[in-house]
Formats: structure tokens, sequence, C-alpha cells
């Protein structure tokens, strides 16, 4: 009796469906994995993120903002010397869930580090430009001023980064988020109603 070789379809397009919802989710990233939270000589890290966001409310008609609530984010980042490259899954009230993909780099200027990064999924994208200053031996200040098709326009998240230990770092984080909703007006007119969102987070991070 002659065996048959088993069917590679049924792997292949698993695999082939991972990468594409890696490439395309449903939602934008929480936040942006923490700038500089790779020690010199690491090259791999995971990280963890849990966050809530208060939205602000459209005046115009009274209802809520949106984007409110917990978000939970498990981020890998790979770095190459000044450059990097990861991914993110994240999940929870204020950002649904999904998969993101980023790509970046941080140098040193004088004594700070100032970069750029890239993420994107499904139907939203970002580009923000991280900036790290450090305040010590194991701390340092960080921002990553983004801008981006998704739900808040303008992110502007500042932290500190604290090391402890060899490996763990700790991130507590305010991230502030502005976008602009268009709604009608009695007269048929598009409205122009801003929008304000404060998010407060706490990032771990595991690095080697």
């Amino acid at each position: 009796m002659i065996r048959q070789r088993p069917s590679v379809a049924v792997p292949l397009l698993c695999v082939l469906g991972a990468a594409w919802f890696a490439l395309w989710a449903c939602a934008p990233m929480s936040t942006l994995p923490v700038p500089g939270s790779m020690a010199e000589g690491q090259r791999e890290e995971f990280g963890l993120t849990a966050d809530y966001t208060v939205a602000g409310r459209d005046q115009s008609s009274g209802s809520g903002g949106s984007g409110q609530g917990a978000t939970g984010q498990f981020w890998y980042r790979h770095r190459f010397g000044h450059w990097h490259l990861g991914g993110a899954l994240f999940a929870g009230q204020a950002s649904a869930g999904g998969v993101g993909v980023f790509f970046g780099g941080l140098f040193p200027v004088g004594k700070v580090n100032l970069g750029f990064d890239v993420a994107a999924g499904w139907l939203w994208a970002e580009v923000g430009m991280p900036l790290t200053v450090p305040l010590g031996d194991r701390a340092w200040f960080y921002t990553a001023p983004s801008v981006g098709l998704r739900t808040y326009v303008i992110r502007v998240p500042v932290g500190v980064g604290f090391r402890i230990g060899k490996h763990l770092t700790l991130g507590p984080e305010l991230e502030l988020q502005h976008t602009a909703a268009f709604g009608g007006s009695n007269t048929g007119a598009a409205l122009l109603s801003p929008e304000l969102g404060l998010t407060g987070a706490v990032n771990a991070t595991y690095g080697f």
C-alpha cells in the first residue's frame, strides 16, 4: 500500500492567513513601544502595556468621544544596529483588537537620541518621531509625537523609563490625543468638532 504525501495546502493557507492578518489589523495600536528601552548590547525585546483612555466629548452633539476604555498590548521588537522591526498584538475597549507592524530607527544626536517610527495595520497608518533624553544611568525621558490615519490624528506620548536590573524596564506614560470629527448641522454644512483624549499607560519590557 502506497502512502500519500500529506497535502501542504492547509498549512500553507494557515501561514498565509496569519501573515495577512499580521499586516492588516482592524484597529490602531494603543501606544508605540517605549523608545530607548533596549539596553546596550540587547537585540530583542518583549513588552506588555496596560492603558486606559479617557476620550473627550463632542460639544456639538453632547455625545461621548470615541476610543474610551482599557486596552492591553503585547509587542516584540528586534534591533539591527540603530534600526528596529517588530509587531504587536492588542485588544480592549479603546482600540478593539488586532495586530500591527512597525519599523524605525533611533540615532544619537549629541546627548539625546532622535529617530522615526512607521506603524501600520488594516485601514490605519502612522508616522512618529521618538526622542529620548537620559536622566541618569538607569532612567530616561521619552516622547514620540505622531500623526496618522486613525481614530486620533495626532498623538503625543510623554513618559519616563526606568531600567531595573539587566533585562527589565518600566515606563509609566501619559498620552494626549487629538482628532477632528465631522458631523452634520441644521443647515447641512460640515461641522468641525475637535475631540481630545488622554491615555495613561504602564509599559513593562524584557530585553536580551
